[in-house]
């Protein structure tokens, strides 16, 4: 019998143990333990299909599982366990489990490679935005255009490429936002990039990130994202922060070559894995 127990929703107190065990375990790894919007569906009490491991009457372990056919699902910490993805399964017979590199032994068919890729931000980087507008994002001006041309960027990305006004609205409400850092990009009256940064407090080195960054579709080639990414790092470094990660899909070599020429290095890969029953 699986120790892991199965909830379409959190009681209070399970919320508050689940809660706890995500805090602490981001202040053991570093890192976010598991994806946000995971950790917003917990904060939000957003029915889900939750997974609990309990010892001694406290949340030791902690899974989530959203969508159908297939599923997505990741458990707190980036970690494995054959008995959660068995009883997952039964519930969920077409399943996307996220795994770290270093659990490779979980045995099923990857089908997507995400790539944690770090620098660090001991250079001077040159204002080079030219005759470019580069400014805070604005809620009352911004919102819509910033949603069209962020969706139209990412429109094959499974996650990034389909926010509504509440997706993002959600973001502008976490503890961790900082209008300082979401940056946009205008020519003229055009908006035509943007990047979003955020601070990591928690990490022991207080560790920056590129959160999101997108150069409108229509001006793709023209060196913005260059100018983009330089205006993000520069506010990381006058915020303090030493060194700065961020995402990209392993199979998307423009951006994957971008950073790299700022000595961005491959440091993690997360691997979506397919199981099914």
């Amino acid at each position: 019998m699986s120790p892991w127990r199965h909830s379409p929703f959190l009681t209070s107190d399970e919320r508050l143990g689940v809660l706890q065990l995500l805090n602490q375990l981001e202040g053991v790894l570093g890192r976010a333990p598991i994806d946000e919007s995971a950790r917003r569906m917990v904060l939000h009490e957003r029915s889900a299909s939750y997974w609990l491991l309990e010892d001694g009457g406290e949340i030791a372990g902690f899974a989530l599982v959203s969508g159908e056919d297939p599923a997505v699902g990741e458990m707190a910490g980036g970690g494995f366990d054959s008995d959660l993805i068995s009883s997952v399964i039964q519930f969920h017979p077409h399943l996307h489990w996220w795994v770290r590199d270093d659990q490779s032994e979980s045995r099923g068919v990857p089908v997507r490679t995400l790539l944690m890729m770090s620098t660090l931000l001991n250079t001077e980087y040159p204002d080079n935005s030219g005759h470019l507008e580069i400014r805070p994002f604005n809620l009352d001006l911004d919102l819509d255009e910033w949603l069209e041309n962020n969706n139209a960027a990412f429109a094959h990305h499974p996650e990034q490429g389909a926010w509504n006004r509440q997706d993002l609205l959600d973001r502008l409400a976490e503890p961790w936002f900082d209008p300082s850092g979401f940056l946009v990009v205008n020519n003229g009256e055009k908006m035509v990039a943007s990047v979003w940064t955020k601070i990591h407090e928690l990490h022991p080195s207080r560790e920056g990130e590129i959160y999101v960054l997108w150069v409108s579709p229509s001006e793709q080639g023209n060196g913005l994202g260059a100018i983009t990414l330089t205006a993000g790092l520069r506010n990381l470094q006058l915020k303090g922060a030493s060194k700065t990660i961020l995402f990209v899909e392993e199979t998307n070599d423009g951006a994957r070559n971008l950073y790299e020429s700022f000595g961005f290095s491959v440091q993690r890969r997360d691997q979506m894995i397919l199981f099914e029953r």
